[in-house]
């Protein structure tokens, strides 16, 4: 009798060490919506891991915008920019890593590849906590995006060409959807991390390379807009309407 009562408090115990050690160093949603930016080396994961469970329950996607962080919550958005070209992403926290202490993040092998760092392995860069768990834009006035292409000047035949493209595939909103910022053509704006994804998913036909970003939505012009504005635009417009 004495002997099942020990085995009883050694699993009691041992489960509740089991507890705490997993839970040990994982931050709360609330810190993580404070949290400053933070810098360290980026690695990548892709094919070897592609369909297996990660920590948070889902399965890995490689070609998912998402990431592997050892504490911040599972669903927290993270702007990550590779520091040595300038590039950002945005990516979701579903996993914990990496187990190396040298390094900061996983990223998956569709978020490495836009940042340029799959054939490195790794990147130095900076982790900013841009979303809440679900998915949210922490700032006001910020919104999720997928870009398409990295421009910094466009004409208007090549945003009413993009307009076209989209609309051939599923895209009837294309017109209301497409927008330029400072650097860049987009679809958006999103109100959610997850709905940009979805978007991401459809349009990877025609932009295998696009990614998610975000931005102050006064900083986004509708394209409609500069195409109407360019001689003979407005019929061109018209048409895309």
């Amino acid at each position: 009798m004495k002997f099942i009562l020990l085995q009883r408090m050694s699993a009691l115990v041992l489960g509740v060490g089991l507890t705490v050690f997993m839970t040990a160093g994982v931050a709360s949603a609330e810190s993580a919506q404070t949290a400053k930016p933070v810098s360290g080396t980026a690695s990548w994961f892709g094919e070897w891991h592609h369909g297996k469970s990660t920590a948070s329950g889902e399965p890995f996607d490689m070609y998912a915008m998402t990431a592997a962080h050892r504490k911040l919550p599972f669903g927290t958005v993270l702007k990550v920019t590779n520091t040595r070209n300038g590039k950002d992403v945005v990516v979701r926290v579903n996993d914990r890593g990496p187990y190396s202490k040298k390094r900061i993040l996983d990223l998956s092998y569709a978020a490495a590849d836009r940042l340029d760092m799959r054939v490195s392995g790794t990147a130095p860069v900076t982790l900013e906590v841009v979303g809440d768990t679900g998915g949210r834009p922490l700032k006001d006035g910020q919104a999720f995006f997928v870009r398409l292409a990295e421009q910094k000047s466009t004409s208007a035949t090549f945003l009413e060409q993009q307009m076209t493209r989209l609309i051939r595939v599923g895209f009837q909103d294309a017109a209301t959807l497409l927008h330029t910022t400072d650097d860049a053509v987009a679809l958006g704006p999103f109100d959610t991390f997850q709905a940009a994804q979805e978007t991401l998913i459809r349009v990877a036909t025609l932009h295998p390379r696009a990614s998610i970003m975000m931005t102050d939505t006064s900083k986004a012009r509708p394209v409609i807009s500069a195409v109407a504005a360019a001689p003979a635009g407005a019929e061109a417009a018209r048409r895309l309407w």
